[in-house]
């Protein structure tokens, strides 16, 4: 068993954020539910230090990358439609943000 660590540029939300979207649901059966992952910045990280969405950017394990910033502004807008399309719009909806964070698996 090995720990591989690369970055990802993410659209979606904190803990806080995703356990008000989940509603009285379990945030993990919520994101299994809704197709919506989750993004641990160190090994065997809390739920409550993770990052749930969708990666609209990602490295190749133990690298760096070039990246084209110019397209980011349309993949993080992509991302948050089918976001909303995943969960739709109700009253406890949370506009997504975007986080560049590191992934360990």
């Amino acid at each position: 068993m090995g720990i591989y660590t690369s970055a990802r540029i993410v659209v979606g939300w904190d803990y806080d954020e995703a356990s008000i979207l989940a509603g009285e649901q379990d945030v993990y059966d919520w994101t299994l539910e809704n197709d919506i992952d989750r993004y641990s910045p160190y090994y065997d990280a809390d739920s409550d230090a993770c990052v749930y969405g969708i990666a609209v950017e990602r490295t190749a394990d133990f690298s760096a990358e070039v990246i084209d910033l110019s397209s980011l502004p349309f993949k993080a807008e992509q991302a948050k439609k089918e976001l909303k399309q995943r969960l739709g719009c109700d009253e406890n909806w949370i506009e997504p943000a975007v986080f560049l964070t590191p992934y360990v698996s």
